[in-house]
């Protein structure tokens, strides 16, 4: 995200990072944000870029925010498990989730920012299924 951002000084880009050496030069970035200040600059966003955490797809659904998430792979050692790359997969070509698993892809999305569609606030039946399925996933 740095070098994109680097390349993109205009747009601000904010950052919940946890506690790194990393110093980055265009991230405004926070160890920590209260649920407060992240739902503010949820708010605030035109789009939402993270991991394929639970709580990111739901603040993209929850705000009508278009997300882009990179699944966390195991065997980079970035999870204990490969369930970020399941979540790619049940969340990919679904409206407003945008998969990037590499630089390539997340940076022609964010390229692209003015053609990427909002997350819409998901149905009853579909809502359930979402929930089982996050529910299995946390469960294994």
């Amino acid at each position: 995200m740095d070098i994109w951002a680097t390349r993109n000084p205009t747009i601000r880009v904010v950052g919940q990072i946890g506690s790194t050496d990393y110093v980055t030069r265009n991230i405004e970035v926070y160890d920590y944000l209260t649920p407060s200040d992240y739902k503010k600059i949820v708010k605030e966003t035109q789009v939402i870029v993270g991991h394929l955490g639970t709580g990111t797809i739901a603040s993209a659904y929850e705000n009508n925010k278009p997300a882009v998430l990179m699944p966390r792979i195991q065997k980079l050692n970035e999870h204990r498990n490969e369930h970020q790359l399941e979540m790619a997969k049940k969340f990919d070509n679904r409206q407003g989730i945008y998969i990037a698993h590499d630089n390539i892809a997340l940076f022609n999305y964010l390229n692209n920012l003015d053609k990427l569609v909002s997350a819409k606030e998901i149905d009853a039946n579909n809502r359930k299924q979402l929930i089982n399925f996050i529910s299995s996933q946390i469960n294994n």
